[in-house]
């Protein structure tokens, strides 16, 4: 396989919280995508808290962005597991993954 070369690239927006970038790529096959949109974030870790049963815990969270309310998979999950279930987790996976999809 061979990577996209990387022609020309500006920010569109920067905040603390996320940059959303336009780059122009060059593909393999010599084809030009003039805006190729990049979301750049922080690093950041996602976990999630699985009951004896191996079933995902889920909490219901209103976004002000979709204007409603989602069911998400449990993100403070030490201090949610200390609040509410009295204790920690036996077991901590981790995966890790530097460079998410975009």
């Amino acid at each position: 396989m061979v990577k996209w070369q990387t022609l020309k690239s500006e920010y569109v927006y920067k905040t603390p919280f996320g940059n959303l970038r336009s780059d122009a790529c060059k593909l393999p096959n010599g084809q030009i995508i003039e805006r190729y949109y990049v979301n750049e974030y922080p690093d950041w870790v996602n976990a999630i808290v699985l009951t004896k049963e191996m079933k995902v815990v889920l909490v219901k969270q209103y976004r002000h962005g979709g204007e409603d309310f989602f069911l998400e998979k449990l993100k403070l999950v030490n201090r949610w597991m200390k609040r509410f279930c009295g204790r920690l987790g036996r077991k901590l996976a981790i995966t890790l993954m530097r460079h998410p999809l975009n």
